[in-house]
């Protein structure tokens, strides 16, 4: 008698990763159809019994108006290997196996599952197929062994490009959730470049120019998936760009504790002066600089006397080489100085005899008068909103700067209604967030919960905290009446209506004014700034001291007046909402309509509208202590609009750190109240570094 056997094989197949990648700055997957979505990967492995050969096995995926299908061929292997992608992110599918008889030498296969697809997450399907063979005879039985291969979560390059010698940092996550059959390893590889890896981590130090192609590959032991990044690594300006360092002051007489000779770096990229060396009008008078001396932008290096090997005459000379021996520097004098000889400015201008000797310091030098110059720029303004996404009253403007996980946000004010806008680069213009409620901005109301604040500038102290800053002039329900208030709210907070956490009313501390010309612009300077360069506290007449103000945020808050020009300091208390006035200080404008403080800098810049031909006043604070305005800001230069940027309404202006320099230049941001021509953001740049 002739048995007919079921041969019954319960095999586990489980989904690998499904992986989803949003169109922005990371991977992209594309679906079978072409299009740009939220699409995820089934991954399916099944090893077969030596007793079960299959030539070929079908599947069909279907879904909410989506339905995939094919043939997986195996040809006589032992086992089912394969990926399929494509897969939109929704709920509700089911996936199908089965063989045919005819080409599996008569096995019959069939087994399902439903599973769901969702965006960012890791889904499991597990699928029971049960097999029958006729015509045989005895049994076997089949059990499934299921791998969960690795994939690369997530693969990053800081930066992106560099100049050749330079480094790229490379970082890769994999993602395996069975942890098995061994601990995920990975394997880096780059077209071009000298490439060193530590595990999850690499650096490619850029060889050659052009495009390179970097790859990492993770594996389990069992099996490898792979994801490729490009950066680029680029010619610099020039080889190198020399060092931009002069002496900047010599004492010569009596100093402390004896003579010595002080450098600047006037450049905006750190100066490395390792075996440069200063010398006196005596050639063999040689004074080498230590290897590994690196002078900052802006930074200070003193030669003291124990380093020169010798002192300095009445009639003699300071000299500067670099490390090829050639002549970088002089200065010579025939008498002493009664103090010390000083630039001035710092690093530019010629040697006068300080008032006091500044050692490692900025010089004491008298005010400049100030002086009109053009626009420093190098490339032209361009417009960077879509058409008409404000109609009009875009106001104030304040930059956050990127982070290693986070790209930089401009945040934005409009005066009426009085709402905060969260913009963000889409990679030709800034719109606003869609995430936390920030789709059309977040309402503002006063700390009571009530009101429509007429908020025409906004800034920020923290830049880690979440907390945002913006003046008002007037309650917008009540604007026949001046109200001029700072305003603190957190950017945290969900819901599309944002009530102030603290509320300053400086109306009664300030001159009277209209109600529609009153606070105009806001900004930040922080307390180490502040302390570092000596600012002089008016209330105290006395060297500004942190420790005499309470809870007040680490910094003073400026405001602008629109209608005299003037420049407000506060010092403002977290813990009652009371303030000190703490300066008084002059723009130069007539009016100010913004205020931005560059803090890699210490410019304070005060800008005014097309009232004024969009002219910009900066200012810094005089360190000079035979000058009348010391300790206070005042105005030591002031720039033309750039020629590419209408004479329109601007209200707002916005600068962005030196950290994201590109190219020797950092962008600047004007909104236009008026949205001239149906546009109310520009962007333009200034160069790194230092302006005069």
């Amino acid at each position: 008698m002739r048995n007919t056997s079921n041969v019954a094989a319960l095999l586990a197949l489980l989904a690998s990763l499904v992986s989803f990648t949003a169109c922005g700055d990371g991977e992209n997957v594309e679906p079978s159809d072409g299009s740009i979505e939220n699409v995820g990967s089934v991954g399916l492995k099944l090893e077969l019994g030596s007793d079960v050969s299959l030539t070929s096995i079908d599947y069909e995926i279907t879904g909410d108006r989506f339905t995939k299908s094919g043939t997986i061929g195996i040809s006589d292997s032992s086992e089912i290997r394969a990926l399929i992608g494509g897969i939109p992110a929704g709920n509700g599918y089911s996936i199908r196996l089965w063989t045919e008889p005819a080409v599996n030498d008569g096995a019959t296969c069939e087994g399902s599952a439903s599973f769901d697809i969702r965006a960012g997450a890791v889904t499991t399907a597990r699928v029971s197929l049960r097999c029958r063979v006729t015509g045989k005879t005895g049994s076997v039985e089949v059990e499934g062994a299921v791998n969960v291969c690795p994939l690369v979560s997530s693969l990053s390059a800081l930066p992106l490009e560099a100049n050749l010698g330079g480094v790229i940092a490379l970082s890769a996550e994999a993602l395996d959730i069975d942890e098995g059959p061994s601990a995920a390893t990975f394997q880096w590889t780059a077209t071009s470049g000298t490439l060193t890896a530590n595990g999850a981590g690499a650096e490619l130090q850029c060889t050659a120019s052009g495009t390179v192609f970097v790859t990492v590959s993770v594996s389990d032991g069992d099996c490898e998936e792979s994801d490729t990044l490009s950066v680029l690594c680029t010619e610099s300006d020039s080889e190198q760009a020399p060092a931009e360092v002069v002496i900047n002051e010599i004492e010569s007489s009596g100093g402390t504790p004896g003579d010595w000779i002080e450098l600047i770096n006037v450049g905006s990229t750190p100066a490395d002066i390792s075996g440069w060396s200063v010398r006196d009008n005596d050639d063999t008078h040689i004074s080498l600089i230590p290897s590994g001396t690196v002078l900052s932008p802006g930074g200070f290096y003193v030669v003291e006397e124990a380093a020169l090997g010798f002192g300095l005459g009445d009639a003699d000379s300071a000299r500067l080489y670099d490390g090829d021996a050639e002549l970088v520097d002089v200065y010579g004098w025939t008498a002493h100085a009664s103090s010390s000889y000083g630039r001035c400015p710092d690093g530019a201008g010629d040697f006068i005899t300080q008032p006091t000797v500044t050692k490692g310091q900025p010089n004491d030098c008298l005010p400049e008068a100030p002086t009109t110059a053009a626009w420093p720029e190098s490339a032209p303004v361009e417009v960077v909103d879509a058409s008409n996404t404000w109609t009009s009253n875009l106001s104030g403007l304040s930059y956050q700067p990127a982070t290693e996980t986070e790209p930089g946000v401009l945040w934005a004010t409009v005066n009426g209604p009085g709402t905060l806008y969260r913009l963000s680069f889409d990679g030709s213009s800034y719109a606003p967030d869609t995430a936390n409620d920030w789709g059309s901005g977040k309402a503002l109301r006063y700390a009571d919960g009530t009101g429509n604040p007429d908020t025409e500038s906004v800034t920020t102290a923290a830049w880690d905290a979440p907390f945002i800053y913006a003046v008002a002039e007037r309650n917008n329900d009540a604007s026949t009446v001046s109200r001029i208030t700072i305003l603190r709210y957190d950017s945290s907070a969900a819901g599309t209506t944002l009530t102030a956490t603290h509320e300053w009313d400086l109306t009664a501390d300030l001159p009277v004014v209209g109600a529609n010309l009153g606070a105009e612009a806001i900004t930040f300077v922080p307390d180490d700034f502040l302390v570092e360069n000596g600012f002089r506290d008016q209330s105290t007449n006395d060297a500004y001291d942190p420790a005499s103000y309470r809870d007040h945020g680490g910094g003073l808050f400026f405001v602008g007046i629109e209608s005299m020009g003037g420049i407000y300091a506060y010092a403002l208390d977290h813990t009652d909402s009371s303030f000190v006035r703490v300066a008084v200080l002059e723009s130069g404008q007539p009016g100010v309509m913004a205020l931005e403080f560059d803090r890699d800098r210490g410019y304070l810049w005060a800008t005014c509208d097309d009232t004024c031909g969009n002219l910009a006043n900066v200012l810094t604070i005089d360190r000079a202590p035979s000058s009348p305005s010391f300790g206070g800001f005042i105005v030591r230069r002031t720039f033309e609009r750039p020629a590419s940027l209408p004479n329109v309404n601007n209200e707002g202006f916005a600068i962005a750190p030196e950290t994201e320099c590109v190219r020797g230049q950092k962008s600047v941001f004007w909104s236009d109240d008026n949205n001239t021509g149906g546009h109310s953001l520009r962007r333009g740049s200034l160069p790194c570094g230092n302006l005069f």
